[in-house]
């Protein structure tokens, strides 16, 4: 297929960014190619994780097989520490609020600066959730567009006016980044199928992996008046009209407008 490239809005990252939908395989062997290979040291962060030793046995076990001998763990509770020669850090899967309080304002910030500095970041499941400035960090769980259902928070900030969330098609999560839309207007959000990753460079943004990268923009949500709604359940339901939706896969380039 050819490849194609799709506009939309501005990101300006200034490092380089591979998010994850979580059950990263594939993904994770397009993600050590990029940090280096055989040549590469890898940071693993896994403080989302609740079983974080399993979590870093595993990529130990995966990663050398795919060459790296360099690797590093961060331990939760002990100072995070980036060496000069990381070429890629890696933030594991489970709940972005867990990541975010394990790594505290410092940690946030060492990653924010190794970004800035042209770093490589990669995050699968709630690693890639929770790289925007503003995150999902929960609920909806009927999946249905209730008004106050969505919960959200305050991410690592490593991109400007996005929302991520993941795995996308197998937890029907559409109608979450519809609602992400509404709370933050302007904002592009980016919905990451299983085992399928983006690469952000500067303004530019391909697909990997096997499943599709959901992009969504712009809507108006259609809700009742205030009237009405004051005789409704707080969480009465409301409609999106007018939403722009990019669906691409591997190969494909999202290159937002400046």
């Amino acid at each position: 297929m050819k490849k194609s490239t799709v506009t939309g809005l501005p990101l300006h990252a200034t490092g380089r960014l591979f998010i994850i939908g979580g059950r990263a395989k594939r993904c994770l062997t397009n993600f050590v190619k990029l940090a280096g290979g055989e040549n590469a040291h890898i940071l693993v962060i896994p403080f989302a994780s609740t079983v974080p030793l399993e979590v870093c046995q595993d990529l130990d076990k995966e990663m050398r097989k795919k060459g790296v001998s360099k690797i590093t763990f961060a331990v939760a509770g002990k100072r995070l520490v980036i060496d000069d020669d990381v070429t890629g850090i890696y933030l594991t899967g489970g709940d972005q609020n867990d990541l975010l309080d394990r790594l505290g304002k410092i940690g946030a910030t060492k990653l924010r600066r190794y970004f800035r500095n042209g770093g490589l970041i990669a995050g699968t499941s709630a690693g890639a959730a929770a790289v925007g400035f503003d995150i999902i960090t929960g609920g909806m769980t009927d999946g249905l567009l209730r008004e106050g259902s969505l919960t959200v928070g305050k991410g690592l900030g490593l991109l400007t006016n996005t929302i991520v969330d993941t795995h996308f098609l197998a937890r029907a999560r559409f109608n979450r980044l519809l609602a992400a839309g509404q709370l933050f207007p302007g904002a592009l959000g980016i919905g990451l199928d299983e085992d399928t990753g983006l690469l952000i460079e500067a303004d530019r943004m391909t697909v990997f992996g096997v499943g599709h990268v959901t992009f969504v923009s712009g809507g108006t949500a259609v809700k009742p008046s205030a009237k009405k709604a004051a005789r409704m359940r707080p969480d009465f339901l409301y409609s999106v009209v007018g939403t722009s939706v990019s669906v691409l896969n591997a190969g494909q380039v999202y290159a937002p407008a400046l």
